[in-house]
């Protein structure tokens, strides 16, 4: 049966998309304390006024000194480009626990097809409660992320997934091999697989169960 929303207490989610390549050069992992925390993070507008002028900084620094040298590795990406809209800042959850979220803040660099390019300038461990939850939503991927059917959750292998379900499912043709959406008519329910991972799992037939896109295993 589907469980209701929520993690194991020792269970970590990631949310990350496998298109999406984060550089963390180096940065540890500082934990913040909830004073720290509002001191950067804020309702609405995510970054204080404060943090904001002192990370652009920080990413104005980091493409004068590093930029030509970082954008060297992309010389044979014929398709490979610089980011035009001046690098935005964005802060996310890198991964969570049912008592602890993972932010990063971090810029985008460039593009190469599906696959975008970070650079991170901030690294911290927070402990969630209702601030943390809000600003970043984190209870809204806890539903995402924290379902299980008949044993299959987040984070398990698509070999664990066939073990537990069979091999009777329907599978969207239109993405790459990294990224898989597999349909299980008999359960009605999607299963989001990145790198033969479960991503996550979602109830009800998805729209690409209504075009030429799918096939039979």
């Amino acid at each position: 049966m589907m469980t209701q929303p929520g993690i194991a207490e020792e269970k970590w989610c990631a949310p990350v998309d496998i298109g999406e390549h984060v550089e963390c050069n180096d940065i540890g992992v500082e934990k913040l304390s909830k004073a720290h925390v509002k001191e950067i993070f804020q309702r609405e507008t995510v970054f204080t006024e404060e943090a904001l002028e002192k990370y652009e900084k920080l990413r104005d620094a980091w493409l004068k000194n590093n930029g030509p040298a970082y954008l060297n590795k992309f010389k044979n990406d014929k398709i490979f480009y610089l980011d035009r809209e001046n690098h935005p800042l964005s802060a996310n959850v890198y991964e969570f626990s049912p008592s602890e979220a993972r932010i990063y803040i971090k810029f985008i660099y460039g593009h190469s097809r599906w696959h975008h390019y970070y650079i991170v300038l901030g690294n911290f461990l927070v402990e969630r409660d209702s601030y943390i939850d809000e600003v970043f939503n984190v209870n809204e991927l806890e539903k995402k992320y924290g379902y299980s059917f008949k044993g299959v959750t987040h984070g398990m292998s698509s070999e664990e997934v066939e073990a537990l379900l069979g091999g009777d499912y329907y599978e969207y043709a239109g993405q790459s091999p990294q990224y898989r959406n597999i349909y299980y008519e008999k359960y009605n329910l999607e299963i989001v697989i990145q790198n033969e991972r479960v991503k996550y799992i979602q109830k009800g037939k998805p729209n690409w169960m209504d075009t030429e896109m799918k096939f039979k295993r």
